[in-house]
């Protein structure tokens, strides 16, 4: 049972990008606090990469859970205070900024997804194009068409384009089967761990400017982000994937 005297309240971000770029900070939180029990509130989408994490003793979705609960620390990484509902339950009790974030995070717990591009059948070499993005921010998508045009470009370079999204179905999987049959199509299929195991392995990525893209580039992948506006041309200019196998990109 958790000691009552020492629990931590970590209150983590709530997108993927965010919790990213604070991941060193509470990690940081773990290591300053190595005896106390951390419980951290975490939106649902990111509970598995929040309890395998090891930054945390307990991870909840909702804040129910845990109203009677003491905290001698309330750690806020994600502006908790200005939600309702968290401000009353928080109202009182000690609410810090975590500590600075010194060194770049360790995401070693990724790899318990092994030999992922095997299992997924990938074949090498490959190119991720991550072209999920969250419905809050439409304005971020690249054109599905797009997306095809620059499939179909990395194909006849020798690369395989490895479609990841969060939605099964979509016009992005349709114009990708019709008009790139070399791609492959993984939407729908793959966690954050599958995505950071393909990532390790790939030539390289392109995407919009999601959490997906931040977790990628976290695994050394030369990541390039996409904007809205950019054609494909522009794109395969600035295109650096890994030199291996003699595939490197013609000017």
């Amino acid at each position: 049972m958790p000691d009552k005297a020492r629990d931590i309240l970590i209150l983590a971000p709530a997108g993927l990008k965010t919790f990213l770029r604070r991941f060193g900070a509470l990690q940081a939180i773990r290591k300053q606090h190595k005896d106390a029990y951390i419980l951290a509130l975490v939106p649902a989408a990111l509970f598995d990469f929040a309890r395998d994490s090891g930054c945390f003793d307990e991870v909840v979705t909702g804040w129910r859970g845990f109203l009677k609960r003491r905290f001698t620390h309330v750690y806020d990484l994600r502006g908790g205070l200005r939600v309702p509902v968290i401000f009353r339950f928080l109202r009182g009790r000690p609410v810090f900024a975590p500590p600075p974030q010194d060194s770049a995070p360790d995401l070693a717990f990724l790899t318990r997804v092994a030999n992922c591009p095997a299992a997924f059948d990938v074949p090498k070499p490959y190119v991720l194009l991550l072209a999920g993005v969250s419905p809050r921010h439409p304005e971020k998508r690249w054109p599905p068409r797009r997306y095809a045009a620059l499939a179909m470009k990395l194909a006849r370079e020798g690369f395989h384009p490895v479609l990841l999204g969060t939605d099964a179905k979509t016009e992005m999987s349709e114009n990708l089967a019709r008009f790139c049959p070399q791609a492959v199509d993984l939407c729908g299929r793959t966690s954050l761990f599958d995505i950071a195991a393909l990532a390790r392995e790939a030539a390289a990525a392109l995407g919009n400017d999601t959490g997906a893209a931040a977790l990628v580039a976290l695994t050394g992948c030369p990541t390039q982000v996409i904007a809205a506006d950019d054609s494909v041309a522009a794109v395969y200019r600035n295109f650096s994937p890994r030199r291996e196998r003699g595939h490197a990109v013609r000017a």
